[in-house]
């Protein structure tokens, strides 16, 4: 079977350059008992990378459908050559990570080979190593990515692995918001697949979903503090914030609603305090509040070896940076996303992902980068969410610490945010190019502030 790239994964090569590289990644951390060799570490991540079918693959051009594009196994391919090593400076301290991750995350993955890399990062304080993982998002999305990586670590019977009632709660409660999402987002998969019969509502469905995102736009996205139609940079600068689980928890349960949710309003608040001191500094921003373009994964479409294309929908959410009432940000962003549930994933503004399949692929190459180009217009950032495993994880015997996920930017974006639950806690990824928004561990730190506000305000009217 010929193993086609689906429109949606054609948009997303369409939209990559060397300002706009369309990786997504992650930065896994680990705690070895006894010091670790990176190039140990690398030859046997390399050595694991062979026997993955889908890391063999490449784009390569077609005359039918014409300017298409499959997936084709290279021959011959040097594996090692897309694995690396790197030493942090003593004393290996986080700001040393971040600057490299930083780095790694502006290169451009190299075209005409299969579109990842791994970089073993050795000297992290305390004896640790991290894994830094850049995966092209035409080649998997954020599901499909783990699914790859987990065959990459130690521990392949599943029987050795145990699992944190803690960790699942908090997994469960993330990841419960897009439940009837995946439901609905699997029926009109079904739908769109039934052949002659079904044509025609697939085509009244995505022009609702085009005329939807039509009245969507909005030209006062303009002056958002994170967004540009102009003047994007190749630079990018990557921080994260960990965020108490349990805290978070305790939060839901007294505001209802989901920890999704909360960890929303947290990055509300601290946007919003972010643009506020900004604003007494002088500088100039919009006093609209940023939009979130919030991924929702559709997968329908698998090849013959059982691999799946992306298949994306969403949702849109105001995100109310203006509220000062923590309490009251949560409440607000609890009663959009229900109103985004209740249409579903497959209709709306957010759904215009859907859009992509019905683009010929030599569309693509013409259009994408011209209509990607007006994104902002319609969104102003990034909130994505990947689910993690719950299991614990090793790699040449250490254990995984932590997980930092890392979200591409799409064009005139200058922040993604990234989401995942790891060891009880809810890390959050932030990549921002700082031509646009400068000082990306600033926005870190009012995100951090935010949460312990919300903390503390729960924890006032508990009493």
């Amino acid at each position: 079977m010929v193993d086609r790239l689906s429109g949606l994964d054609m948009s997303f090569l369409c939209l990559d350059g060397a300002e706009r590289p369309m990786h997504m990644g992650a930065v896994l951390v680990f705690e070895p008992d006894e010091p670790a060799s990176a190039a140990r570490v690398a030859r046997t991540l390399a050595h694991r990378a062979a026997r993955v079918p889908q890391l063999a693959r490449t784009a390569r051009d077609t005359w039918l459908p014409f300017a298409g594009k499959v997936w084709a196994a290279q021959p011959n391919r040097n594996v090692a050559g897309h694995v690396h090593t790197h030493t942090l400076s003593e004393p290996g301290a986080p700001e040393q990570l971040e600057r490299t991750v930083s780095a790694l995350m502006a290169q451009p993955l190299e075209q005409g080979r299969p579109p990842w890399e791994l970089h073993v990062l050795d000297g992290l304080s305390g004896g640790r190593f991290a894994v830094v993982i850049k995966m092209h998002h035409a080649l998997a999305d954020a599901a499909g990515a783990i699914s790859v990586v987990g065959s990459l670590l130690d521990g392949a019977d599943p029987c050795e692995t145990t699992t944190d009632a803690r960790q699942r709660t908090l997994i469960d409660e993330l990841l419960s918001w897009p439940a009837g999402a995946r439901r609905a987002g699997g029926q009109l998969a079904a739908e769109l697949a039934g052949g002659a019969p079904r044509v025609r509502e697939r085509a009244q469905r995505l022009a609702g979903v085009a005329a939807a995102t039509a009245t969507a736009v909005r030209p006062r996205s303009l002056a958002s503090p994170v967004t540009t139609l102009f003047g994007e940079s190749p630079r990018r600068e990557w921080t994260y914030v960990r965020l108490d689980g349990a805290e978070l928890t305790r939060v839901r349960k007294h505001t209802g609603g989901t920890l999704h949710d909360v960890v929303l309003s947290v990055i509300a608040g601290g946007v919003g305090r972010w643009v506020r001191e900004h604003e007494a500094a002088g500088a100039f921003y919009a006093e609209a509040n940023p939009r979130a373009f919030i991924p929702v994964s559709m997968r329908r479409r698998r090849s013959a070896d059982g691999r799946a294309g992306n298949q994306l929908s969403g949702y849109l959410c105001e995100l109310p940076a203006d509220a000062t009432d923590p309490v009251a940000r949560v409440h607000r962003v609890r009663a959009a996303m229900q109103r985004n549930k209740e249409r579903g994933p497959g209709s709306g503004a957010g759904a215009f992902p859907l859009l992509a399949d019905a683009v010929p692929a030599g569309a693509h190459r013409l259009a994408t980068r011209v209509l990607g180009r007006a994104s902002p217009l319609l969104f102003d950032t990034m909130v994505s969410t990947v689910p993690l495993p719950n299991t614990t994880m090793r790699l040449d015997g250490a254990e995984l610490g932590t997980v930092y996920p890392v979200a591409p930017l799409a064009l005139g974006q200058a922040l993604s945010v990234a989401v995942a639950v790891h060891r009880g806690d809810v890390q959050i990824g932030l990549l921002a190019d700082p031509r646009v928004l400068p000082g990306v561990d600033g926005l870190r730190d009012e995100v951090a502030k935010a949460g312990a506000e919300l903390r503390n305000a729960v924890s006032a009217a508990e009493g």
